[in-house]
């Protein structure tokens, strides 16, 4: 059994936007790091 062409697509888009909610989570979540490290010794 092969996957329809389509089906291949949409798999990669699902993981495409998978690992870019990831990467915008993890770039938020630097930013309130450094905040939160810049009102502690500010």
């Amino acid at each position: 059994m092969f996957n329809h062409p389509a089906e291949v697509g949409t798999t990669q888009s699902i993981e495409c936007g998978i690992r870019l909610s990831a990467d915008t989570a993890l770039f938020i979540l630097v930013l309130f790091s450094l905040g939160f490290v810049h009102l502690e010794y500010s």
